[in-house]
């Protein structure tokens, strides 16, 4: 069955995550279904700090794939201030940035060759902004409004180098004494 692989790899980065999360002292647990924007809750030990989790979860080399939505909110071509035919992700069709949520986070895990994980944990507002970034670099590089190939695409990934500085971050969650040597 095709997409078997891929959510094999994805659930076993949430467990992952939530089994880090407990070993650092948080409780976590991981949603046997897919609840949309959180695959992990996580609390303090007095149970005063609550974060919700989204994670992506890669193997080895390559990027974490999401949507532009993360990014923006949408509005669809009949809701477009122009001509009423253009694609969901040009320019003038595109709202104001999604704010992060406070209490929301993401963890990027790479399941690594070895059997090791390496793991970058970022707040929402910050992965938010790097989706919009990237995208609007982009249509700025290649001089347009849409995507090139897929102009409907709302496909978006980011690279090990987007994440540089947010390796091993989980204090941000605020969850107590999470550092473990």
């Amino acid at each position: 069955m095709p997409g078997r692989g891929t959510d094999k790899v994805g659930r076993a980065g949430e467990h992952y995550v939530a089994a880090e999360l407990n070993r650092r002292g948080a409780y976590a647990s991981p949603f046997s279904g897919n609840l949309p924007g959180i695959d992990i809750v996580a609390t303090d030990d007095d149970m005063k700090r609550m974060a919700y989790i989204q994670v992506k979860t890669k193997r080895g080399h390559g990027n974490w794939h999401m949507s532009l939505n993360h990014g923006w909110a949408t509005i669809t071509p009949s809701e477009c201030p122009g001509n009423g035919d253009c694609p969901k992700t040009c320019t003038p069709c595109l709202e104001e940035p999604i704010l992060g949520k406070p209490d929301h986070f993401w963890v990027f895990v790479t399941l690594k060759k070895d059997g090791g994980q390496q793991y970058y944990v970022l707040p929402d507002d910050k992965v938010r902004h790097e989706v919009r970034e990237r995208h609007t670099g982009y249509l700025k590089k290649h001089g347009c409004q849409r995507r090139g190939k897929n102009h409907d695409s709302l496909h978006h990934s980011l690279t090990d180098k987007d994440l540089q500085g947010w390796e091993d971050k989980w204090e941000i969650l605020g969850l107590g004494a999470l550092p473990v040597a």
